[in-house]
């Protein structure tokens, strides 16, 4: 295998050559690197919830001051 084939997993200053770590392991980083993938999606979803919900406040928010407008 080349050296530019060689994938390392680098915690702090030390450098680990996945092919060389065991298969649990190697499991434990699919599952790490499913879940950064899962938590992006979530953060991304979670964003669209908080914009949406200020838009719905600030729809409620206009509609009341434009009630109170026109009350006076």
């Amino acid at each position: 295998m080349t050296e530019e084939n060689v994938r390392y997993l680098q915690i702090g200053e030390d450098k680990h050559e996945i092919d060389k770590l065991s298969d649990e392991q190697k499991y434990w980083i699919k599952q790490l690197e499913f879940l950064q993938v899962r938590e992006n999606e979530l953060s991304a979803e979670l964003d669209r919830v908080r914009r949406t919900k200020n838009a719905f406040q600030n729809d409620l928010f206009a509609s009341l001051q434009t009630e109170e407008a026109e009350a006076s």
